[in-house]
C-alpha cells in the first residue's frame, strides 16, 4: 500500500505475518502515524538579578531575588542614594538574559541585542562577550549553543550608572533576539528577530529606579524628560512618559 497524508501506511497482511502468521486475503487494515508540524519558537526573558554599589572603596552586592519562575514580569529595582554619597558612589547592574526553546525543533539564538537607555553605560571590560554595533550592544555567545525543545541558556550583561551625568529616575533597557536559525530554515512562529516590537516573546525589558534621599523625602529627577516626584512632602506631581 502507499502512504497517504502525513505519516506511514502498512497493510495488515504484511504486519500480521510478522507476528501471528498470514491473514486471509479478504481482510486488511491500514496504520496511519500522524506527525506534528514543525514549530520554531525561541523566547527571551530579561531580569536584573543583582547590583553592586561601591562607596568609598567598599562594595556591597545586592541580590534582587528576581527569577524567571517567581518574578516575571519583575518589579522595578529601586535604589536610594544619600545626597552626600552621590559623587562617591559607583553602581553596576547585572542582568541575566535567558533564551528558552518553546518550539518542537532544535534552534539557535545566534545573536542577542541590548538597547541601552540614557543613564546607563557599557564597558567592554565588564562584558568580554559583548560588542558595540549599530548604536546597540550585541553578543554571539550562544551562537553555537543548540537548544532542544524545552531547553534554556542564558548570558550575563553588566551596565554601569552614568555617574558623570548624575542621571536619576527610571532607566529601562530592552533585550531582543536579533538573529536566530534552525536546521529547517523555518521562521519563528510568533516573533521576528531584530524588529524591536513589544509584545513578541523574543523581546523583554528590565527597569531600575535611582533616587536621591534628602532628609525624609525621596526625589527623582529625570534628565531630558518632564518627571518630578516628591514623596514625603505635601505634593506629588507625576507626568506619565513613554520610553522608546
Amino acid at each position: 500500500r502507499r502512504a497517504v497524508g502525513s505519516g506511514t501506511l502498512e497493510s495488515r497482511k504484511t504486519y500480521k505475518s510478522k507476528k501471528e502468521g498470514n491473514w486471509e486475503d479478504d481482510e486488511d487494515f491500514e496504520k496511519l502515524k500522524l506527525t506534528e508540524p514543525k514549530k520554531f519558537d525561541l523566547a527571551l526573558i530579561k531580569l536584573i538579578t543583582s547590583y553592586e554599589i561601591n562607596q568609598n572603596g567598599k562594595t556591597k552586592v545586592v541580590d534582587t531575588k528576581h527569577t524567571r519562575a517567581t518574578n516575571h514580569p519583575e518589579p522595578v529595582v529601586k535604589i536610594d542614594l544619600n545626597q552626600d554619597m552621590v559623587n562617591r558612589s559607583t553602581i553596576k547592574f547585572i542582568y541575566t538574559i535567558e533564551i528558552e526553546n518553546q518550539g518542537n525543533i532544535d534552534g539557535y539564538a545566534t545573536e542577542i541585542s541590548d538597547y541601552i537607555p540614557k543613564g546607563l553605560l557599557f564597558f567592554k571590560e565588564d562584558n568580554p562577550n559583548w560588542d558595540l554595533k549599530d548604536g546597540k550592544i550585541v553578543t554571539r555567545e550562544l551562537e553555537g549553543t543548540r537548544l532542544k525543545p524545552g531547553e534554556r541558556a542564558s548570558v550575563k550583561l553588566t551596565l554601569r550608572w552614568d555617574k558623570k551625568e548624575k542621571f536619576f529616575g527610571q532607566m529601562t533597557n530592552v533585550a531582543e533576539i536579533s538573529e536566530d536559525k534552525n536546521d529547517y530554515g523555518i521562521k519563528d512562529i510568533d516573533s521576528t528577530p531584530n524588529n524591536k516590537t513589544p509584545g513578541e516573546d523574543d523581546i523583554d525589558d528590565a527597569t531600575v529606579l535611582l533616587s536621591i534621599r534628602t532628609g525624609g523625602a525621596f526625589t527623582y529627577f529625570k534628565i531630558g524628560m518632564v518627571t518630578l516626584v516628591i514623596i514625603g512632602g505635601a505634593v506629588t506631581v507625576i507626568k506619565k512618559h513613554v520610553m522608546s
